[in-house]
């Protein structure tokens, strides 16, 4: 038998053994499901969306259909393998439907999940109450 023969023998057409370990193959991405939560007014809001696709996707956030920007009450720090979209106090109307958005070469995948915003305990300031309590005071029945 020929030294090449021996060489290919037990090798299927195409075999890469020993070619590129660790290289993962080529895939969209699918990301994990997001889960419904219902918080309470001044709550922290902290969504994780984490993909597995090859090349590493690039993400993307929406509320209610509408893409989310960064700003001074919505942080959003993307790593190699998620994304996480965080509101330190949520307000009422920050309840709504958030889609995270995973993207690659090959395809995109999205999630979906519902926040629920409770509104908070009605908080009275002291001036206020006395006023209340003035004006009831000064009612003749």
């Amino acid at each position: 038998m020929s030294e090449n023969k021996k060489k290919d023998r037990g090798k299927k057409k195409g075999d890469k053994r020993g070619k590129g370990k660790g290289k993962r193959k080529a895939a969209p991405p699918k990301l994990k499901k997001l889960k419904n939560q219902t918080l309470v007014e001044g709550q922290k809001l902290s969504l994780k969306c984490e993909a597995v696709g090859n090349p590493r996707p690039t993400y993307k956030w929406f509320k209610d259909g509408r893409e989310i920007k960064k700003n001074k009450e919505i942080r959003i720090k993307t790593g190699k393998k998620n994304s996480r979209l965080q509101i330190n106090k949520l307000k009422v109307e920050d309840a709504g439907e958030y889609t995270c958005e995973a993207e690659n070469a090959l395809g995109k995948d999205t999630s979906k999940t519902t926040i629920n915003v409770q509104a908070g305990e009605c908080k009275y300031s002291e001036a206020l109450l006395i006023f209340l309590i003035c004006g009831v005071d000064s009612v003749t029945i």
